[in-house]
């Protein structure tokens, strides 16, 4: 098996770890202090009937498709609501649905639920989910047939947790274990898992990690480049109230991504945007979106990804303040879309809407974000075959969930007779 090369290994101890001043290619894990660890499993968070009801449909929607042929596609969906689950705070229901999953993301949503024990005081917990997906990834290597990259990403999150746990020897050793090759794919998921350590770095070592940014954008690969800028906008989120700090790394965001695709590129934008108006800096936030809108006329993106855009923009302008452009901003792109609608794929025009639904229920029009999610649910079923039935209502049921979207009582009762009518033909 190949080892890390340094500069990668720079990469991952650099960023899951905080530096030591002793030996800077490695790194300090987080000391953990036995005195607030926590017993047992960490509960579920109160949140809306509703809301708990649309994660089960969701999950039964993805678990409707049958393995065969459909395992990858299965998978991946019942991935995508496990890991909803576990951003709202329903550790056990992720648990619980992360051992219905049958292939390598089994393991990787196992970690992902490790890393949250961790990072919530239940060390036990951790430990003993990180050995279940330890096994998982350990089963994968005896497999040929597996990708290299599949098995490192479950090792990269069990490293990231004992990282967090304070288990630097188990982090290092971990690590070890990782394939150089498997970090050069651009990859939002191995991406977001660099990106947690964020939070370990502080004030007196961040020179020294921006330092290694620069050198892994330098000289590494296209996907290394995105996990980079990706941990470049963390560190911008984190240290944006020290205004040098905020412009040394804004710069850094700004340009170390000519490596990025364009679609990539794009969604760094709008993140630094999303960050200044988080912070309440309106007048940067409108900045970073004129420059991304101008990015956007000037891209060569097909139309069913350019309306994408359309509402996460309209979002922004949301929170910066511009409630009148955010809504006419949709209304026109809607607009756009019926136009255009017969020249997107079926399967494409769900993907389409959905956000559209999300942003109206955002900027507070309930009317326009119940009159769509319904247009949504339909354009899902234009499909006759039900494995992208069962894909688009899912992935409404997880859009609802998140947003805290209550469904009416009509729109509930569609959603389920759909759901329960999932069947041949796939």
């Amino acid at each position: 098996m190949k080892t890390c090369t340094a500069l990668h290994c720079s990469l991952l101890m650099g960023l899951l770890m905080v530096p030591s001043l002793a030996a800077p290619a490695m790194a300090t894990a987080r000391p953990q202090s036995p005195a607030i660890a926590k017993e047992g499993a960490p509960a579920d968070a109160p949140i809306a009937q509703h809301q708990r009801d649309l994660l089960h449909l969701a999950w039964q929607a993805a678990s409707a498709m049958p393995l065969e042929p459909h395992a990858k596609s299965r998978s991946r969906a019942q991935e995508t609501v496990a890991l909803a689950c576990l951003n709202m705070d329903q550790p056990s229901l992720a648990r619980k649905f992360a051992r219905g999953i049958a292939d390598w993301r089994r393991g990787s949503v196992l970690a992902d639920y490790a890393h949250y024990c961790a990072d919530h005081g239940h060390a036990d917990e951790a430990l003993a989910h990180i050995t279940l997906a330890e096994e998982v990834a350990d089963n994968l290597g005896r497999d040929e047939a597996q990708q290299e990259w599949r098995r490192d990403t479950i090792w990269l999150k069990v490293a990231s947790t004992y990282a967090e746990l304070g288990r630097t020897a188990d982090a290092e050793r971990t690590h070890a274990r990782i394939e150089q090759g498997s970090a050069q794919a651009f990859d939002a998921g191995w991406a977001a898992t660099l990106t947690r350590s964020v939070e370990l770095v502080e004030r007196d070592g961040l020179e020294r990690e921006l330092q290694r940014l620069d050198g892994i954008v330098a000289s590494g690969g296209s996907g290394e480049a995105y996990s980079a800028v990706a941990i470049c906008c963390r560190l911008f989120d984190k240290f944006y109230a020290d205004e040098e700090l905020r412009e040394r790394i804004g710069l850094r965001v700004r340009t170390r991504d000519s490596k990025l695709p364009r679609d990539l590129h794009m969604s760094i934008l709008l993140e630094v945007a999303k960050i200044a108006a988080r912070h309440g800096d309106a007048e940067r936030g409108r900045e970073a979106l004129a420059e991304a809108a101008e990015f956007l006329r000037q891209s060569e993106l097909a139309p069913e990804y350019r309306f994408g855009y359309v509402p996460v923009m309209a979002e922004i302008r949301h929170m910066v303040g511009d409630h009148g452009a955010a809504e006419g901003e949709l209304e026109q792109g809607l607009e756009s879309y019926h136009e255009q609608r017969d020249s997107f794929r079926q399967t494409k025009r769900a993907e389409i809407l959905r956000p559209f639904a999300e942003a109206f229920h955002v900027i507070g029009n309930r009317d326009r974000a119940v009159d769509l999610y319904g247009m949504v649910v339909e354009e899902g079923m234009e499909n006759p075959n039900s494995r992208p039935r069962a894909h688009d209502v899912s992935e409404t049921c997880l859009s609802m969930a998140k947003h805290g979207f209550e469904p009416t009582r009509e729109l509930m009762a569609r959603i389920r007779e759909i759901v329960e009518g999932l069947g041949d033909p796939w």
